[in-house]
């Protein structure tokens, strides 16, 4: 095979890749072990058009430029080798590329995330002191990505005239463990921007604050009269409930969860929200929506999240169950025609749970929060951390935040290899 052609393989199978891992950091079924065998075949397509750099960039500038829009996958890639050969025009190129598009914007600072610290030592600085807003965003979200603190480029893009940058800054404020970090943010409660006080909120929290940045979180979750409408679980409402219930007293998690329910939220927010809080009185309650085919799964891994439970290791599974759509294609918009996001879950057995439920649930405490069956330590989320799948993962790295509040959050969507070294 050519060289040419050897090139375009391993471009091709980069960018698939680098698209499927979109998607594996936030399966259900994917943990630490699974997250780093995909990566390593992701680094090594990648090693493969370093060898051939020159063709390799080549073959990149004819793929975007046949593209009518940025790929982010072949923006990721193309950022990656223009990062590991230091090729600063290619750089420049891409970064003002990323400028004129919020896609791939996120694309260049995901490849910044990939390539070690050390690649980026001395275009991060520039990218922060930079006077263009793009840029700055740009070097903050690469800082939030390696968990790095940005000194005093932070406090001063927290107080910029664009919400974009504050947002950004905000939110890498919370990943870290500043003296000032919960001040910073409490600071922005009142920003103008909707989304930037609730960036403040989470990042409050999520640096310790127990007042005010906790209660806007809850506010906002539960303020709303009407049904809270079905969202997918990455969206932010999830993302501030999740953050809000797992780090509140567990009493008041318990109320807010029952408030959601008579509000008659999402029945998918409402069984992650008995997995967040750690509530084993929500077991018997998700036992029974085992059987609804629509949310069973779901059910079932929000119960493994609580108790430990591996339903395949312990025999609690059962038949798949053919569910009957909610609604016809013609009434669904494109996100929810997306793939079952449930598809690779286990199908849980109603009265095999109920069993094992019965035999284990008296030694199971009622007063306290439980992740995977004990209350949540130190050792305990690094276990999980290393052991866990992706949902619990991510609830495991909360925990630890708040058990170790001078640490930063651990980063569980980072590459496997550097989630190693750091577990």
């Amino acid at each position: 095979m050519s060289i040419p052609a050897v090139v375009q393989q391993h471009l091709e199978e980069a960018a698939h890749l680098r698209f499927v891992r979109t998607r594996l950091v936030r399966a259900h079924h994917i943990g630490l072990q699974a997250l780093l065998r995909a990566d390593e075949r992701l680094a090594a397509h990648l090693d493969g058009l370093l060898v051939s750099a020159d063709e390799a960039l080549a073959q990149l500038q004819t793929v975007q430029a046949a593209q009518p829009s940025p790929d982010p996958a072949v923006l990721f890639v193309a950022t990656v080798l223009a990062l590991e050969l230091r090729n600063e025009r290619q750089i420049e190129a891409l970064i003002d590329q990323a400028a004129a598009d919020e896609t791939a914007l996120r694309a260049v600072a995901s490849a910044m995330g990939w390539v070690s610290a050390p690649t980026l030592r001395g275009l991060s600085g520039a990218l922060l002191s930079s006077a263009q807003t793009t840029r700055r965003r740009l070097g903050l979200m690469a800082c939030r990505l390696h968990r790095v603190d940005p000194g005093k480029w932070l406090p001063l893009a927290a107080q910029a005239d664009d919400a974009a940058l504050r947002r950004e800054a905000l939110t890498l404020a919370g990943t870290l463990a500043r003296a000032d970090g919960a001040q910073l943010c409490l600071d922005q409660l009142a920003d103008a921007d909707p989304a930037c006080r609730q960036a403040a909120a989470m990042a409050s929290v999520l640096q310790g604050d127990r007042g005010r940045g906790l209660e806007a979180l809850l506010e906002n979750l539960t303020k709303s009269a009407a049904p809270l409408p079905a969202l997918p679980a990455h969206h932010a409402l999830y993302d501030s409930a999740r953050v809000a219930l797992a780090c509140c007293e567990v009493g008041m998690a318990k109320d807010v969860t029952r408030h959601l329910a008579a509000k008659q939220a999402d029945p998918r927010l409402l069984i992650w929200s008995a997995a967040w809080v750690g509530d084993v009185r929500a077991v018997p309650w998700l036992i029974s929506q085992m059987a609804n085919p629509q949310l069973a799964r779901l059910a079932g891994a929000a119960f493994s999240i609580i108790t430990g439970a591996d339903l395949q290791r312990l025999g609690l599974e059962g038949d798949a169950v053919l569910a009957a759509p909610e609604a016809t294609p013609a009434e669904l918009d494109d996100d929810q025609l997306a793939v079952d996001p449930d598809a690779d879950l286990p199908w849980p057995s109603v009265d095999a749970a109920q069993a094992w439920w019965a035999l284990k649930s008296p030694a199971m405490p009622e007063r306290t929060r439980l992740l995977s069956g004990s209350a949540p330590s130190i050792e305990g989320c690094k276990s999980l951390l290393r052991n866990g799948t992706q949902p619990g993962r991510g609830l495991a790295a909360l925990h630890l935040k708040r058990l170790q509040p001078a640490e930063v959050v651990f980063n569980w969507v980072a590459p496997g290899r550097r989630q190693l070294r750091l577990l």
